[in-house]
């Protein structure tokens, strides 16, 4: 059995701060503190693993905060051939009120990467596509990478035969569907700049990833949050609509989903399958901190509770 590749250009080490009321103020008290090794590849891979496939993260990491997501990564037991940079890797900061469970997300852009270190990332990434059953895309781009970063990877992972899902947004979404990957989950908003017009429906939103699927896109798919998920492989369209949760992370639900998806691909299931596994992963992932450690009991809760339904045009 070959490994999932998972891409992460623009990792990160993410900190949760748990804070009542906040507000800005010369003191605030931190009640609670997490940090987890994150970014969309590495969540989407930390799902998969937890679900017993074999996975490899590979990306940018550099500095003391990529030493440190590095460090995390093997105590979880996740494999990862990153390529080391001589900037700094980014660190995401999360505030959560705890009575109102209200987020804000502090998100730093990422570290410069160099032409040389592309170079060595692209040998790499050659090297572990000659073993790979699929290859995950995921994320922003850091600066030094240009929007067409993404299309020259999937060329490269097309031309040794390897099936190819994109999650990413604006340009470098655009871009990279240039070279029609076999999957792909952006969610309504960016799905909506992508076509250039606000979905507000499911017909609207469907309509548009039917339009995908023209252009060579195999299973094109949108993620609506707690509405669940809009998929369609060209023929026929489905919305999987998971139960009401009350949420206590909202960081991951969309990676754990596109892990759905990748999951339905690779056991040779239909999409309507993989959007019910799209559907309870995503919903899963909420009702645990911290993204992508979905626990089996949550799984099986949600996954009996999800309700698949046709979307006619």
């Amino acid at each position: 059995m070959g490994w999932i590749v998972t891409v992460t250009p623009n990792p990160a080490v993410d900190k949760t701060l748990l804070i009542p009321f906040p507000r800005l103020e010369r003191v605030v008290r931190v009640l609670q503190a997490w940090e987890y090794p994150s970014g969309k590849g590495v969540n989407v891979a930390r799902v998969l693993h937890r679900r017993g496939f074999p996975v490899v993260c590979l990306g940018f990491v550099g500095g003391p905060t990529g030493e440190k997501l590095i460090h995390l990564l093997k105590q979880e037991g996740l494999h990862h051939d990153f390529t080391l940079i001589e900037g700094e890797t980014r660190v995401s900061i999360t505030i959560r009120d705890p009575e109102s469970q209200l987020e804000s997300h502090l998100v730093e852009p990422g570290p410069v990467v160099r032409e040389k270190e592309k170079k060595q990332f692209l040998d790499c990434l050659e090297q572990h596509l000659e073993n790979a059953r699929l290859v995950a895309l995921c994320g922003s781009l850091p600066p030094g990478l240009e929007p067409d970063f993404y299309q020259k990877l999937v060329k490269l992972a097309q031309s040794k035969k390897v099936p190819v899902a994109l999650d990413s947004s604006g340009d470098a979404l655009k871009q990279g569907l240039l070279s029609q990957p076999d999957i792909i989950k952006p969610n309504r908003q960016e799905l909506s700049e992508l076509v250039g017009s606000i979905l507000t429906t499911d017909e609207e939103v469907s309509r548009a990833l039917i339009g995908l699927t023209r252009r060579g896109i195999r299973w094109a798919t949108a993620s609506l949050g707690r509405d669940g998920i809009i998929g369609t492989d060209g023929d026929q369209s489905w919305k999987a609509v998971p139960p009401l949760v009350t949420s206590v992370n909202t960081i991951g639900s969309g990676d754990a989903a596109l892990a759905g998806i990748i999951e339905g691909w690779l056991k040779g299931q239909t999409i309507t399958d993989a959007l019910r596994l799209a559907a309870t992963f995503g919903t899963a992932n909420a009702l645990i901190d911290g993204p992508g450690y979905l626990e089996e009991k949550h799984i099986k809760e949600v996954d009996s509770l999800v309700q698949l339904t046709p979307l006619t045009l």
